[in-house]
């Protein structure tokens, strides 16, 4: 499950909660005592989990990789193919954050990979 940090919008007090598998819970603010109601998004089973947009890698002046954008949804097979100094690695280590980028953006389960 996934921790979520709320402020009260009434006293500003920070609420931590779990994320339930529902579609709302009600809270009662521990310091002011106002109600409300927290609404999840659902996660949609054909939301990608994988996502390289744009993904641009130079090493000195040799670009190895250029503009690579794609997607992989849950549950689908996906695999890199390509000659020698393709870039297949290069756009491997950018996908585990082991190198830097140039340009573009790589998000696993939403969360960017970015430090």
């Amino acid at each position: 499950m996934t921790t979520k940090l709320l402020m009260c919008p009434y006293c500003g007090n920070t609420i931590s909660i779990e994320e339930q598998p529902v579609d709302k819970i009600y809270l009662v603010c521990p310091k002011c005592g106002k109600k409300g109601v927290v609404r999840f998004k659902r996660k949609n089973s054909m939301d990608s989990i994988l996502w390289v947009k744009i993904l641009t890698k130079y090493y000195n002046n040799h670009l190895a990789v250029n503009n690579v954008s794609f997607s992989v949804k849950k549950g689908e097979i996906f695999g890199f193919l390509g000659p020698n100094g393709a870039g297949k690695t290069t756009t491997i280590k950018a996908m585990l954050g082991l190198i830097h980028v140039n340009e573009g953006e790589v998000k696993i389960n939403g969360f960017s990979i970015a430090k």
